[in-house]
This record gives structure tokens, C-alpha cells and sequence, in this order.
């Protein structure tokens, strides 16, 4: 069963960040789990990998999609962290997805997950210890939303930025099915490899692919037709 985070725990939050958790492992040597303002926040040393539904970069994109008036019941989520897609789907866009495929190459990430997440999310949700290029290049699932959120720290592997890579990605969408990949720009040699890699690749394999702008990003969007 989950662990239930105590009531004092939860109220102070809402002043200070409450450590719960802190792990380490080959993929991320800091990984440091709070609860803020009421949230799971996972860091790592430069970068927040999940911030329950107050996570910006996918939040803006979700809202100017209208995703409120959408039906996803199959979403794949490829660096789930923990959870910050499907929790913010659920509290803020009113979606009751089927199942959630979390594809997650870090185990330590994963036993948080299970440790934390709330079970009405874990009983959803099947979870895939796996490269995620591996997963898409194996995968016949069908999806209504693929979210594509990959790094390495700040790091994206080129490796998910090639061309084999999307086109295999795009097969697996329902028609009018999404996908979204986030991209950073939190400096000036992010934002061109991001601008880079949507001139050159993504919009090639996408043509009718566009950009939402959050701080710090650029969510790159399809829509399968």
C-alpha cells in the first residue's frame, strides 16, 4: 500500500518543502522527493522531474488544447517520473483515462512511485522499467496521448530525437490521437538544439506539428489525423 503522509506533514508544505525521500542510482546520482504546497516535487541536482499538477510545461499546452473537452482513455507517458502528467489530467482537465503506460528507465524512480502515489492512480497505471526507445520500437499499443518528457538531468538523448524514433511513435497514435515532446531552452545552447531538432526532424516527420512556449521550454505538439 502506499505510504500516507501524515496531516501536520501536508499543512506545512504549504510553508516550507517537507523532505520525505532521497534516493541514488546510475541514471540520477540526486534524486530528492518533497512534499510542496501539497505536492510531490522530485528533483534531481538540476532539474525538476515531476511537481504533481503544477507542472507548468504541460499544463499550458494541455489548456490550450482544451483538453477538458477530450476523451483520453490510453495515455503513454515516456519519463513518468512521478506522475506529474496523469495526476494533472485527472485534477485539472476532469480526464478519466483507462490505463497509463509509464515507461520509467530509472528503478529508484519507480519505488518511489509506488511508495507515493496515490493508489487510485497506481491501480491505473502499468508500469515499464525499460528504455524508452526500446519501448517505442517494440510497442503495437494504440494511444490517445503519448507524452514524450526524456532527460538525463537537462540532457535529451539524440537517440529519441531521430527520425526512426518519431515515425515510430506516430504509428502508435489513434487517429486524432496527441503527442506532445518537451524540449528545454533554458539556455542559449537549449534553445538552439531544441529550434534545431524541430526545424530539422520533428517538423519533417510532423508537418503539421506546432510550438507552445512555457519558461524554460518548447512543447512541441501533433495531432494525428
Amino acid at each position: 500500500m502506499p505510504k500516507q503522509i501524515n496531516k501536520i506533514t501536508h499543512l506545512l508544505s504549504y510553508f516550507y518543502n517537507q523532505p520525505l525521500a532521497t534516493a541514488s542510482s546510475t541514471y540520477n546520482p540526486i534524486l530528492e522527493l518533497s512534499l510542496s504546497r501539497g505536492r510531490l516535487l522530485l528533483n534531481t541536482d538540476n532539474a525538476t522531474y515531476s511537481y504533481g499538477d503544477l507542472y507548468d510545461t504541460f499544463y499550458r499546452p494541455f489548456k490550450q488544447l482544451k483538453f477538458k473537452e477530450k476523451n483520453l482513455q490510453n495515455v503513454l507517458v515516456l519519463g513518468w517520473g512521478l506522475g506529474s502528467i496523469p495526476i494533472m489530467l485527472q485534477k485539472k482537465f476532469n480526464q478519466v483515462a483507462t490505463q497509463y503506460d509509464a515507461v520509467e528507465i530509472d528503478a529508484e524512480v519507480i519505488k518511489l512511485n509506488k511508495t507515493y502515489l496515490p493508489a487510485s492512480l497506481l491501480s491505473k497505471s502499468h508500469f515499464y522499467c525499460q528504455d524508452a526507445y526500446e519501448f517505442i520500437m517494440e510497442s503495437t499499443n494504440k494511444y490517445d496521448l503519448i507524452c514524450i518528457d526524456i532527460f538525463l538531468d537537462t540532457v535529451t538523448p539524440n537517440k529519441f530525437r531521430s527520425q526512426p524514433f518519431l515515425e515510430k511513435a506516430k504509428q502508435l497514435l489513434n487517429p486524432k490521437g496527441y503527442l506532445l515532446y518537451n524540449t528545454l531552452t533554458l539556455d542559449a545552447t537549449l534553445k538552439k538544439a531544441s529550434e534545431a531538432f524541430y526545424k530539422d526532424t520533428f517538423s519533417p516527420t510532423f508537418p503539421s506539428a506546432f510550438i507552445v512556449k512555457t519558461p524554460g521550454n518548447n512543447m512541441l505538439i501533433y495531432q494525428q489525423k
